[in-house]
Formats: structure tokens, C-alpha cells, sequence
């Protein structure tokens, strides 16, 4: 079994607030997603630990934690922070990082149905017969957008 820590873009994590991160861990050979029996949590600014081994409260899937906004009220905003996820699943512990970024607000999505036409005319030939809307075409749009 190969397990993912499975995200997209970094974790925004808004300053002074109090926050609940999750972990989605998948098996990579039949893409199920994992419960955890048991963890720790971690979040890094650079070398400098804001909070160090934290237990994870909700085993999932997906594992979450919640913490104060104590931890970073007096935080610069930065794109160097690491989240440190040590999980135990089906009796193996083990390690996952995901990049973070301490922000003022999360972005939100932007993009409607009106802006994948705008970029492909004939979108709705291309759409699964299953899928009743867009909405898989916006996210991925939006997080392309996010990388850039």
C-alpha cells in the first residue's frame, strides 16, 4: 500500500483565526481513502514550531485538528509554513508535510460557466453525459488560476 497526502494547492491558514485543518490520505493503488487510528499535528514558520505535535482529534476520514488563533496572532504573513501530519494507518506510522500559507482571507473562487465559454465555445460537447454542470471544470480552472 502507497499512501498520498492528497491536495492541490498549499493549505491557506488566515491569520488570528481559529482554524480546523484536515488530511486526506489516500492508497494510491485503489484510491481509498484512509482512516487514521491515531496522530500528531504540526505546524512549522520557517524552522520555528507554532505548534508542536498536536493530537489529531478526528481520526476520518479525512483526520482533522483544530487549533487557536492564539498560534498566530503575532505571525508575519508568509509562504514558508509547513504542516507536519504523522499519521498511523493499518498499524504504519507515518510522515506527511503539505505547504501552508499564513494569509488574511482564503480566495475565493471567482469563475462561472459564462468564463470556461469565454475560453472554449463548444464546452458543453465536451462535458460527460452524467455531469449536470461545470463544476469540476471550475475547480480545476480556479486552481490553475491559484498556481499561476
Amino acid at each position: 500500500m502507497a499512501l498520498a497526502l492528497r491536495y492541490q494547492l498549499p493549505r491557506f491558514i488566515i491569520r488570528d483565526a481559529n482554524t480546523t485543518v484536515t488530511a486526506d490520505v489516500f492508497d494510491t493503488d485503489d484510491n481509498a481513502q484512509q482512516t487514521a487510528t491515531a496522530g500528531t499535528y504540526s505546524l512549522f514558520h520557517g524552522s520555528t514550531a507554532l505548534l508542536d505535535e498536536s493530537t489529531v482529534t478526528v481520526f476520518g476520514p479525512p483526520a482533522s485538528v483544530s487549533f487557536f488563533a492564539a498560534v498566530t496572532t503575532d505571525e508575519s504573513l508568509s509562504a514558508r509554513l509547513q504542516e507536519r501530519w504523522a499519521l498511523t494507518i493499518d498499524g504504519t506510522s507515518e510522515v506527511f508535510i503539505r505547504p501552508a500559507y499564513l494569509v488574511r482571507f482564503v480566495p475565493r473562487q471567482v469563475i462561472i460557466d459564462a468564463d470556461l465559454f469565454t475560453r472554449h465555445s463548444q464546452l458543453d460537447r465536451l462535458r460527460d453525459q452524467d455531469e449536470d454542470d461545470f463544476s469540476s471544470q471550475r475547480d480545476e480552472a480556479f486552481i490553475w488560476i491559484e498556481r499561476q
